[in-house]
C-alpha cells in the first residue's frame, strides 16, 4: 500500500468516525456513506469491522435510540417503528431488542393522549361507529396494535 493510499484510508476512517459520533448509525447507513466516499469494498469491510470493535456502531443500540426517539417525538407505535427499522436493514434480533427498550407505561400514555386528541377532533361526528373508526384508523396509521387501540376505544366510551 502506497503512502497516498494510507493517507486516503486514514481520511476515510476519520470522516466515518465523525459521521458515527454525530448520532447513532446503522451498518447500512455507514456502508452507504462509505460508497459515497468511494471506498473499495475491502477497505469498507475493514472500516466496518473497526467501527464495530471500537463500539462506534451497534445495531441494537441504534434500534433502541431510533425506537425511543420516534416514539417520543412522533408518537409512533411499535408496528411502524418495526417497519421503519426493517427498511433500514436491521436484523430482527436488533429490532426486537430496540422495541423492548420502550417503556410500557409511556407507550400506553402516548397512545391515550393521541386517542384523546383525535376524540376531541372528531366530536362533530355524531355516529359513534364512524367516530370510533376514524379514531382507530388514525392510531393504526401511527403504528399502534389494533387490539390495544380497540380496547382503549371501548374503555373511553
Amino acid at each position: 500500500m502506497t503512502e497516498e493510499e494510507k493517507d486516503a484510508q486514514k481520511k476515510i476512517i476519520r470522516k466515518i468516525e465523525q459521521f458515527c459520533t454525530f448520532r447513532e448509525r446503522s451498518i447500512r447507513e455507514v456502508r452507504l456513506r462509505l460508497i459515497e466516499y468511494e471506498a473499495e469494498k475491502e477497505l469498507a469491510e475493514e472500516v466496518l469491522a473497526y467501527l464495530m470493535d471500537e463500539d462506534f456502531i451497534d445495531e441494537e443500540r441504534f434500534a433502541a435510540h431510533f425506537a425511543i426517539g420516534k416514539h417520543r417525538s412522533r408518537k409512533w407505535g411499535r408496528i411502524k417503528i418495526r417497519y421503519e427499522l426493517r427498511k433500514k436493514g436491521l436484523e430482527p434480533r436488533a429490532i426486537e431488542s430496540g422495541l423492548n427498550q420502550l417503556d410500557e407505561d409511556e407507550y400506553l400514555e402516548n397512545l391515550k393522549t393521541l386517542l384523546d386528541e383525535k376524540s376531541r377532533e372528531s366530536k362533530s361526528v355524531t355516529n359513534a361507529y364512524v367516530r370510533n373508526k376514524k379514531i382507530a384508523d388514525h392510531l393504526l396509521r401511527k403504528g399502534y396494535e389494533s387490539d390495544i387501540v380497540w380496547s382503549l376505544i371501548k374503555k373511553a366510551q
